[in-house]
């Protein structure tokens, strides 16, 4: 496991939430920002409620956050994960595109592995 993602799977697991994949993220590579993968794969209705509650008021408090940078949940290859927004990426042909249409930059990175911290800090305070 990454050292970086580390306290945000602490976190999330501390607080009854199971994980079964992470990622602190790569400026290069096909995801590029900091990732996890909460709860098994599949139907989860009551775990995406769970998830959206916490993100929700971690968001709340957050006003100044740029939206771009902001955590939010997707369903990536059937499993519910949670990464910043600009972290998003789609399948465009047989190559990931960024939502965004550009390169990430080093800035990019550093604001959503900042944004992955804060969140296992609320976490901690919450449980």
């Amino acid at each position: 496991m990454d050292p970086g993602i580390v306290p945000v799977v602490a976190a999330l697991r501390l607080g009854g939430l199971s994980t079964s994949a992470s990622c602190w993220g790569h400026a290069h590579r096909a995801c590029p920002g900091p990732w996890v993968h909460v709860g098994p794969g599949g139907g989860f209705p009551e775990l995406w409620d769970r998830v959206e509650g916490l993100l929700n008021g971690f968001n709340a408090g957050r006003a100044r956050v740029r939206t771009e940078r902001r955590l939010a949940a997707s369903v990536v290859h059937g499993h519910m994960t949670l990464q910043p927004e600009i972290a998003r990426i789609e399948a465009a042909s047989t190559r990931q595109v960024w939502v965004e249409g550009r390169v990430p930059r080093p800035a990019d990175l550093r604001a959503a592995r900042r944004e992955m911290r804060a969140f296992a800090s609320y976490l901690l305070a919450s449980w």
